[in-house]
């Protein structure tokens, strides 16, 4: 598959179709979060993202100590820092910002976008030239060249 980020071209099989992903269904325990986990460290995956709501911290640390690095949403936990690449989450500030004359005015009903934030970078697992690769796609993404899939239904097909 090509991705923005480049090509995933596996060199030894067995070959995996990919983004390969692996869930636990809501309410999992952390044995549940664990073997879903298992599913991405037995494919050889080495970078995982972390969405919303997935695991705890229990999760985290057995895949960091699997050798996975970690993209998530949240700030990393201090033990997680050299295999957190980075936080990526919504600029609610800006959105704020883009609010704060019509709150004040008390008009509502409008929609605000939070732009893509990326945070908590490390720089041994995401390089400043890589970092810049990601600030143009969010530029990209803001400015509507980028189709990420979601939005309203009006977005839509």
């Amino acid at each position: 598959m090509v991705y923005f980020c480049g090509l995933c071209r596996q060199t030894y099989p067995p070959y995996f179709n990919y983004p390969l992903f692996s869930e636990a269904p809501a309410g999992a325990t952390s044995p549940e979060w664990q073997a879903a986990a298992d599913i991405l460290v037995n494919s050889a995956v080495n970078t995982v993202y972390i969405t919303p709501g997935s695991g705890d911290e229990t999760l985290l640390e057995y895949l960091a100590e699997a050798g996975v690095n970690l993209i998530g949403t949240t700030p990393p936990p201090d033990g997680l820092i050299d295999q957190w690449i980075a936080t990526v989450s919504g600029d609610i500030s800006s959105a704020l910002q883009q609010a704060w004359p019509d709150l004040i005015t008390g008009q509502s009903g409008a929609v605000y976008s939070a732009p893509l934030a990326v945070t908590h970078i490390n720089p041994d697992l995401l390089s400043p030239g890589r970092q810049r690769l990601v600030d143009k796609m969010i530029a990209e993404i803001s400015a509507g060249f980028i189709d990420t899939g979601t939005g309203t239904t009006s977005d839509s097909p």
